[in-house]
Protein backbone atom coordinates (compact mmCIF):
# COMPACT_ATOMS: atom_id res chain seq x y z
CA UNK A 1 0.00 0.00 0.00
CA UNK A 2 1.12 3.53 -0.76
CA UNK A 3 -0.15 6.94 0.37
CA UNK A 4 0.52 10.47 -0.84
CA UNK A 5 1.22 12.69 0.94
CA UNK A 6 2.07 10.76 4.09
CA UNK A 7 0.23 11.70 7.29
CA UNK A 8 3.28 10.58 9.28
CA UNK A 9 5.54 13.31 7.89
CA UNK A 10 5.51 16.93 9.00
CA UNK A 11 5.43 19.44 6.11
CA UNK A 12 8.92 20.67 6.96
CA UNK A 13 10.34 17.14 6.90
CA UNK A 14 8.62 16.40 3.58
CA UNK A 15 10.11 19.55 2.03
CA UNK A 16 13.58 18.60 3.27
CA UNK A 17 13.29 15.12 1.73
CA UNK A 18 12.10 16.53 -1.61
CA UNK A 19 14.91 19.12 -1.65
CA UNK A 20 17.49 16.39 -0.98
CA UNK A 21 16.12 14.32 -3.88
CA UNK A 22 16.28 17.28 -6.27
CA UNK A 23 19.86 18.16 -5.23
CA UNK A 24 20.95 14.56 -5.71
CA UNK A 25 19.50 14.28 -9.23
CA UNK A 26 20.93 17.65 -10.26
CA UNK A 27 24.38 16.65 -8.97
CA UNK A 28 24.50 13.59 -11.24
CA UNK A 29 22.86 15.44 -14.19
CA UNK A 30 20.00 12.99 -14.23
CA UNK A 31 17.58 13.26 -17.17
CA UNK A 32 14.03 11.87 -17.30
CA UNK A 33 11.80 10.29 -14.65
CA UNK A 34 13.16 8.45 -11.65
CA UNK A 35 12.44 7.57 -8.03
CA UNK A 36 14.54 8.48 -5.00
CA UNK A 37 13.89 6.52 -1.81
CA UNK A 38 14.67 7.52 1.77
CA UNK A 39 14.12 5.92 5.18
CA UNK A 40 12.79 8.08 8.03
CA UNK A 41 13.71 7.23 11.62
CA UNK A 42 11.52 7.87 14.69
CA UNK A 43 13.63 10.91 15.65
CA UNK A 44 12.79 12.68 12.38
CA UNK A 45 16.03 11.97 10.53
CA UNK A 46 16.00 10.56 7.01
CA UNK A 47 18.57 8.49 5.18
CA UNK A 48 19.11 7.79 1.51
CA UNK A 49 18.37 4.23 0.31
CA UNK A 50 18.51 4.10 -3.49
CA UNK A 51 17.58 5.63 -6.84
CA UNK A 52 15.44 3.72 -9.30
CA UNK A 53 16.04 5.17 -12.80
CA UNK A 54 12.46 4.45 -13.81
CA UNK A 55 8.85 4.99 -12.85
CA UNK A 56 7.77 2.79 -9.98
CA UNK A 57 4.45 1.13 -9.32
CA UNK A 58 3.29 3.85 -6.92
CA UNK A 59 3.52 6.67 -9.49
CA UNK A 60 -0.29 6.67 -9.81
CA UNK A 61 -0.91 8.41 -6.48
CA UNK A 62 1.76 11.03 -7.28
CA UNK A 63 -0.14 11.74 -10.49
CA UNK A 64 -3.44 12.01 -8.62
CA UNK A 65 -2.24 14.60 -6.08
CA UNK A 66 -0.11 16.67 -8.48
CA UNK A 67 -2.11 16.41 -11.71
CA UNK A 68 1.06 15.59 -13.68
CA UNK A 69 1.06 12.71 -16.15
CA UNK A 70 4.46 11.22 -15.29
CA UNK A 71 4.29 8.45 -17.89
CA UNK A 72 3.59 10.92 -20.70
CA UNK A 73 6.23 13.31 -19.36
CA UNK A 74 9.02 10.73 -19.50
CA UNK A 75 8.13 9.84 -23.09
CA UNK A 76 8.15 13.51 -24.12
CA UNK A 77 11.50 14.06 -22.40
CA UNK A 78 12.95 11.05 -24.23
CA UNK A 79 11.77 12.70 -27.46
CA UNK A 80 13.91 15.74 -26.67
CA UNK A 81 11.50 18.14 -25.00
CA UNK A 82 12.61 20.11 -21.97
CA UNK A 83 11.07 19.47 -18.57
CA UNK A 84 9.07 22.71 -18.54
CA UNK A 85 8.02 22.74 -22.21
CA UNK A 86 4.25 22.90 -22.80
CA UNK A 87 4.42 19.44 -24.40
CA UNK A 88 5.68 17.98 -21.12
CA UNK A 89 3.55 20.09 -18.80
CA UNK A 90 5.73 19.94 -15.67
CA UNK A 91 5.85 23.34 -13.90
CA UNK A 92 8.98 24.64 -12.16
CA UNK A 93 9.84 22.90 -8.90
CA UNK A 94 8.70 25.81 -6.70
CA UNK A 95 5.27 25.84 -8.38
CA UNK A 96 4.49 22.15 -7.99
CA UNK A 97 1.65 21.76 -5.50
CA UNK A 98 -0.30 18.84 -4.12
CA UNK A 99 -4.07 18.72 -3.80
CA UNK A 100 -5.89 16.25 -1.58
CA UNK A 101 -4.76 12.75 -0.64
CA UNK A 102 -4.38 9.52 -2.57
CA UNK A 103 -4.03 5.86 -1.57
CA UNK A 104 -2.93 2.91 -3.68
CA UNK A 105 -3.63 -0.77 -2.99
CA UNK A 106 -2.20 -3.60 -5.06
CA UNK A 107 -4.62 -6.51 -5.42
CA UNK A 108 -2.63 -9.71 -5.87
CA UNK A 109 -3.30 -13.45 -5.81
CA UNK A 110 -1.33 -13.79 -2.59
CA UNK A 111 -2.95 -15.65 0.30
CA UNK A 112 -2.66 -13.63 3.55
CA UNK A 113 -3.67 -16.69 5.57
CA UNK A 114 -0.72 -18.64 4.17
CA UNK A 115 2.13 -16.18 4.65
CA UNK A 116 1.18 -14.38 1.40
CA UNK A 117 2.10 -17.35 -0.79
CA UNK A 118 0.93 -16.63 -4.39
CA UNK A 119 -2.08 -18.64 -5.50
CA UNK A 120 -2.58 -19.94 -9.04
CA UNK A 121 -5.55 -21.00 -11.14
CA UNK A 122 -8.23 -19.61 -13.42
CA UNK A 123 -10.36 -16.60 -12.60
CA UNK A 124 -13.94 -17.88 -12.58
CA UNK A 125 -15.40 -14.43 -11.97
CA UNK A 126 -13.99 -10.91 -11.94
CA UNK A 127 -15.85 -7.71 -11.13
CA UNK A 128 -14.15 -4.47 -10.17
CA UNK A 129 -15.33 -1.34 -8.38
CA UNK A 130 -15.17 2.23 -9.62
CA UNK A 131 -16.56 5.74 -9.30
CA UNK A 132 -15.35 9.31 -8.98
CA UNK A 133 -11.84 9.49 -7.58
CA UNK A 134 -11.10 5.82 -8.30
CA UNK A 135 -8.38 4.76 -10.74
CA UNK A 136 -7.80 1.16 -11.82
CA UNK A 137 -4.59 0.01 -13.53
CA UNK A 138 -5.38 -3.55 -14.54
CA UNK A 139 -2.96 -6.37 -15.17
CA UNK A 140 -4.08 -9.99 -15.61
CA UNK A 141 -7.55 -9.25 -14.28
CA UNK A 142 -10.42 -10.58 -16.37
CA UNK A 143 -12.79 -13.52 -16.25
CA UNK A 144 -11.09 -16.62 -17.62
CA UNK A 145 -7.54 -15.38 -17.04
CA UNK A 146 -5.06 -18.08 -16.00
CA UNK A 147 -2.77 -17.03 -13.15
CA UNK A 148 0.48 -18.98 -13.45
CA UNK A 149 3.35 -19.24 -10.94
CA UNK A 150 5.78 -17.97 -13.58
CA UNK A 151 4.60 -14.37 -13.65
CA UNK A 152 3.81 -11.52 -11.28
CA UNK A 153 0.79 -12.13 -9.04
CA UNK A 154 -0.50 -8.55 -9.45
CA UNK A 155 -4.08 -8.39 -10.73
CA UNK A 156 -4.94 -4.70 -10.52
CA UNK A 157 -3.76 -1.51 -8.84
CA UNK A 158 -6.47 0.54 -7.12
CA UNK A 159 -5.81 4.23 -6.55
CA UNK A 160 -8.33 6.49 -4.81
CA UNK A 161 -8.30 10.26 -4.30
CA UNK A 162 -10.15 12.54 -1.90
CA UNK A 163 -9.94 16.06 -0.52
CA UNK A 164 -9.05 14.55 2.85
CA UNK A 165 -7.25 11.37 3.81
CA UNK A 166 -10.43 10.07 5.45
CA UNK A 167 -12.33 10.48 2.16
CA UNK A 168 -9.61 8.70 0.19
CA UNK A 169 -9.60 5.83 2.72
CA UNK A 170 -13.40 5.55 2.64
CA UNK A 171 -13.36 5.34 -1.17
CA UNK A 172 -10.66 2.68 -1.04
CA UNK A 173 -12.59 0.56 1.45
CA UNK A 174 -15.77 0.84 -0.61
CA UNK A 175 -13.95 -0.08 -3.82
CA UNK A 176 -12.28 -3.10 -2.23
CA UNK A 177 -15.64 -4.35 -0.97
CA UNK A 178 -17.16 -4.01 -4.44
CA UNK A 179 -14.61 -6.38 -5.96
CA UNK A 180 -15.68 -9.95 -6.71
CA UNK A 181 -12.82 -12.27 -7.65
CA UNK A 182 -13.44 -16.03 -7.70
CA UNK A 183 -11.18 -18.94 -8.61
CA UNK A 184 -8.03 -17.82 -6.78
CA UNK A 185 -7.29 -16.38 -3.37
CA UNK A 186 -6.47 -12.68 -3.10
CA UNK A 187 -5.17 -10.25 -0.49
CA UNK A 188 -8.36 -8.12 -0.55
CA UNK A 189 -9.50 -9.14 2.98
CA UNK A 190 -6.11 -8.10 4.34
CA UNK A 191 -6.22 -4.76 2.49
CA UNK A 192 -9.71 -4.09 3.88
CA UNK A 193 -8.44 -4.64 7.42
CA UNK A 194 -5.50 -2.29 6.88
CA UNK A 195 -7.62 0.51 5.41
CA UNK A 196 -10.14 0.13 8.26
CA UNK A 197 -7.54 0.15 11.04
CA UNK A 198 -7.59 3.31 13.19
CA UNK A 199 -3.79 3.54 13.25
CA UNK A 200 -3.70 3.62 9.46
CA UNK A 201 -6.44 6.25 9.34
CA UNK A 202 -4.50 8.45 11.79
CA UNK A 203 -1.07 7.93 10.21
CA UNK A 204 0.37 6.23 13.31
CA UNK A 205 2.22 3.38 11.59
CA UNK A 206 5.76 2.39 10.63
CA UNK A 207 7.60 -0.60 9.14
CA UNK A 208 6.55 -2.77 12.10
CA UNK A 209 2.85 -2.09 11.59
CA UNK A 210 1.95 -5.51 10.14
CA UNK A 211 4.12 -7.48 12.59
CA UNK A 212 2.58 -5.80 15.63
CA UNK A 213 -1.07 -5.88 14.55
CA UNK A 214 -2.32 -9.50 14.55
CA UNK A 215 -5.89 -8.27 14.11
CA UNK A 216 -5.04 -7.52 10.51
CA UNK A 217 -5.12 -11.27 9.85
CA UNK A 218 -8.57 -11.92 11.32
CA UNK A 219 -10.89 -12.44 8.36
CA UNK A 220 -14.63 -13.18 8.33
CA UNK A 221 -15.60 -16.49 6.70
CA UNK A 222 -16.46 -16.22 3.03
CA UNK A 223 -19.97 -17.30 2.05
CA UNK A 224 -19.52 -16.96 -1.71
CA UNK A 225 -23.27 -17.32 -2.22
CA UNK A 226 -23.30 -16.18 -5.84
CA UNK A 227 -20.74 -18.71 -7.05
CA UNK A 228 -22.40 -21.53 -5.11
CA UNK A 229 -25.79 -20.71 -6.61
CA UNK A 230 -24.43 -20.55 -10.16
CA UNK A 231 -22.57 -23.83 -9.65
CA UNK A 232 -25.77 -25.52 -8.46
CA UNK A 233 -27.82 -24.17 -11.37
CA UNK A 234 -25.17 -25.22 -13.87
CA UNK A 235 -25.02 -28.71 -12.38
CA UNK A 236 -28.81 -29.11 -12.59
CA UNK A 237 -28.93 -27.83 -16.16
CA UNK A 238 -26.19 -30.20 -17.31
CA UNK A 239 -26.81 -33.29 -15.16
CA UNK A 240 -30.51 -32.97 -14.39
CA UNK A 241 -32.34 -33.36 -11.11
CA UNK A 242 -34.22 -36.29 -9.52
CA UNK A 243 -37.74 -36.24 -10.89
CA UNK A 244 -36.84 -34.24 -13.99
CA UNK A 245 -36.33 -36.20 -17.18
CA UNK A 246 -33.32 -35.39 -19.29
CA UNK A 247 -34.12 -33.66 -22.52
CA UNK A 248 -32.10 -32.13 -25.28
CA UNK A 249 -31.09 -28.64 -24.27
CA UNK A 250 -32.53 -26.14 -24.77
CA UNK A 251 -36.14 -27.30 -24.75
CA UNK A 252 -39.05 -25.00 -25.39
CA UNK A 253 -42.76 -25.91 -25.39
CA UNK A 254 -44.45 -25.58 -28.77
CA UNK A 255 -46.12 -22.18 -29.18
CA UNK A 256 -49.90 -22.06 -28.90
CA UNK A 257 -51.19 -20.30 -32.00
CA UNK A 258 -54.95 -19.63 -32.08
CA UNK A 259 -56.72 -21.03 -35.11
CA UNK A 260 -58.55 -18.04 -36.55
CA UNK A 261 -59.47 -17.66 -40.24
CA UNK A 262 -57.57 -14.85 -41.90
CA UNK A 263 -60.75 -13.26 -43.28
CA UNK A 264 -62.34 -12.91 -39.81
CA UNK A 265 -62.52 -9.29 -38.49
CA UNK A 266 -60.56 -8.49 -35.36
CA UNK A 267 -62.69 -9.08 -32.24
CA UNK A 268 -63.67 -6.08 -30.19
CA UNK A 269 -61.71 -5.33 -27.05
CA UNK A 270 -62.27 -3.30 -23.91
CA UNK A 271 -61.70 0.03 -25.65
CA UNK A 272 -64.36 -0.59 -28.25
CA UNK A 273 -66.84 -1.68 -25.57
CA UNK A 274 -66.21 1.47 -23.53
CA UNK A 275 -66.46 3.70 -26.61
CA UNK A 276 -69.72 2.15 -27.72
CA UNK A 277 -71.64 1.68 -24.51
CA UNK A 278 -70.08 3.20 -21.38
CA UNK A 279 -69.42 6.65 -22.81
CA UNK A 280 -72.50 6.55 -24.95
CA UNK A 281 -74.69 6.32 -21.85
CA UNK A 282 -73.56 9.79 -20.67
CA UNK A 283 -74.96 11.83 -23.50
CA UNK A 284 -72.43 11.41 -26.29
CA UNK A 285 -73.21 9.88 -29.62
CA UNK A 286 -71.71 6.39 -29.87
CA UNK A 287 -70.42 5.21 -33.22
CA UNK A 288 -68.71 2.05 -34.32
CA UNK A 289 -65.47 3.90 -34.94
CA UNK A 290 -65.44 5.74 -31.62
CA UNK A 291 -67.17 8.41 -29.54
CA UNK A 292 -68.03 11.93 -30.64
CA UNK A 293 -68.74 14.22 -27.72
CA UNK A 294 -71.51 16.80 -27.92
CA UNK A 295 -70.86 20.51 -27.88
CA UNK A 296 -71.19 21.95 -24.33
CA UNK A 297 -73.78 24.64 -23.75
CA UNK A 298 -71.29 26.90 -21.98
CA UNK A 299 -69.64 29.59 -24.13
CA UNK A 300 -66.26 28.81 -22.52
CA UNK A 301 -65.31 25.16 -22.93
CA UNK A 302 -64.31 23.48 -19.69
CA UNK A 303 -62.34 20.26 -19.60
CA UNK A 304 -64.26 17.45 -17.95
CA UNK A 305 -61.04 16.60 -16.08
CA UNK A 306 -60.54 20.07 -14.54
CA UNK A 307 -61.51 20.77 -10.90
CA UNK A 308 -64.17 23.26 -11.99
CA UNK A 309 -65.79 20.84 -14.37
CA UNK A 310 -65.79 17.98 -11.87
CA UNK A 311 -66.95 19.99 -8.88
CA UNK A 312 -70.63 19.04 -9.08
CA UNK A 313 -69.84 15.41 -9.84
CA UNK A 314 -72.66 13.49 -11.38
CA UNK A 315 -72.54 9.71 -11.56
CA UNK A 316 -73.39 8.20 -14.90
CA UNK A 317 -75.20 4.92 -14.97
CA UNK A 318 -73.51 2.05 -16.75
CA UNK A 319 -75.41 -0.45 -18.85
CA UNK A 320 -76.41 -3.40 -16.69
CA UNK A 321 -75.27 -5.95 -19.23
CA UNK A 322 -71.69 -4.63 -19.07
CA UNK A 323 -71.40 -3.99 -15.34
CA UNK A 324 -70.17 -7.52 -14.59
CA UNK A 325 -66.71 -6.98 -16.12
CA UNK A 326 -66.09 -3.64 -14.36
CA UNK A 327 -65.06 -3.16 -10.68
CA UNK A 328 -67.91 -2.52 -8.28
CA UNK A 329 -66.37 0.84 -7.26
CA UNK A 330 -66.03 2.01 -10.85
CA UNK A 331 -67.98 5.24 -11.50
CA UNK A 332 -68.09 7.57 -14.44
CA UNK A 333 -67.93 11.29 -13.67
CA UNK A 334 -69.41 13.90 -15.91
CA UNK A 335 -68.72 17.61 -16.16
CA UNK A 336 -70.67 20.50 -14.71
CA UNK A 337 -74.16 21.01 -15.98
CA UNK A 338 -76.65 18.46 -17.13
CA UNK A 339 -75.04 15.05 -17.83
CA UNK A 340 -76.44 15.06 -21.32
CA UNK A 341 -74.24 18.01 -22.30
CA UNK A 342 -70.82 16.76 -21.20
CA UNK A 343 -68.60 13.81 -22.16
CA UNK A 344 -67.50 11.54 -19.38
CA UNK A 345 -64.08 11.85 -17.71
CA UNK A 346 -62.42 9.42 -15.37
Amino acid sequence: MEVAPSLSLAPELREAICDAAVRLMKAVHYVNAGTVEFLVTPDGQFYFIEVNPRIQVEHTITELVTGIDIVQAQIRIAQGYALHDPEVGVPPQEKIETRGYAIQCRVTTEDPENNFVPDTGRLLAYRSGGGFGVRLDAGNAFTGAVISPHYDSLLVKISTWGNTFEQAAAKMLRTLREFRIRGVKTNIPFLENVVSHPDFRSGQYDTSFIDTKPELFVFPPKRDRGTKLLTYIGNVVVNGFPGLKKEKKPTFPPPRVPKVPYDTPYPEGTKQILDREARGSCGGSATRSGFSSPTPRSATPISPFSPRACAPTTSCALPRRRASWLPASFRWKCGAGPPSTWPCGS
